[in-house]
């Protein structure tokens, strides 16, 4: 366990049926661009237009999917190395860029983690973000530059 109350994950063989599947059910609410996107085993997700206030749009959505993606992939590899992470917290941007004839598009994510571990982990944590960086499913996925501009600290 790290000092920060993380557990080392066990080494274990993962049995998981590929392909995997994820569903979500969207449903149109009739006000606007407004509706509900449920999961299954999950609270309901409001969900709007980019313009509409108080609620999530998908375009956040998928810069957070970006972010809570490095992490977990970050936080696996660490763990099962060893390494004493004591912080994580992140921001994360993105750029759309409007494409003639093809509509709006992300012309770049950057996701900035703000990283603290043990001092004696840090060039093991670092060599670590940047495979989890190269691991991380969602950013592999998008049609976009996926960048990342970590800064380090160390206690």
């Amino acid at each position: 366990m790290t000092s920060c109350g993380y557990k080392k994950l066990p080494k274990k063989e993962v049995n998981v049926a590929i392909p995997m599947n994820y569903e979500t059910r969207f449903t149109w609410t009739g006000d606007t661009m407004r509706g509900i996107l449920s999961i299954d085993g999950l609270d309901d997700i409001a969900l709007g237009g980019a313009e509409e206030r108080g609620v999530l749009d998908p375009e956040h959505m998928l810069l957070g999917a970006a972010e809570a993606c490095h992490f977990n992939t970050f936080r696996t590899i660490a763990a099962n190395s060893g390494v004493d992470l004591r912080a994580y917290r992140s921001t994360a941007s993105g750029e759309l860029s409007l494409t003639k004839g093809q509509g709006y598009q992300f012309a770049r994510i950057v996701i900035r983690p703000e990283i603290t571990v043990a001092e004696a982990d840090l060039k093991r944590a670092q060599r670590i973000m940047e495979k989890a960086h190269g691991m991380c499913l969602i950013s592999r996925s998008l049609n976009c530059p996926c960048d990342m501009e970590a800064e380090w600290k160390t206690v």
